[in-house]
């Protein structure tokens, strides 16, 4: 069982719930945390949707491309095959 000494000296090195009450909690922060995210969050939607719209365009300019390539090496081919010359 614990001595009076033994309890003075837990009271004193340990805080209690009393000595606790003035600092903030999750639910007290949660708000303030909300608050200052919100336009965080905005920003990075708008920031998500640009990328996406982007990415987008990339993948249709570089199929573009592919087609183009394509189409010059079938064009390539029967030019070479015209003019019989040996194929590369």
């Amino acid at each position: 069982m614990l001595s009076k000494s033994d309890k003075n000296w837990l009271q004193e090195n340990f805080a209690t719930k009393d000595d606790l009450k003035p600092f903030a909690t999750k639910e007290d922060i949660k708000p303030i945390v909300t608050e200052l995210l919100k336009p965080i969050t905005k920003e990075l939607k708008e920031i998500r949707k640009d990328t996406r719209k982007i990415r987008k365009d990339l993948e249709m300019v570089t199929g573009e491309f592919d087609q183009e390539q394509k189409n010059l090496e079938k064009r390539t081919v029967r030019i070479e095959k015209h003019l019989g010359l040996p194929a590369c």
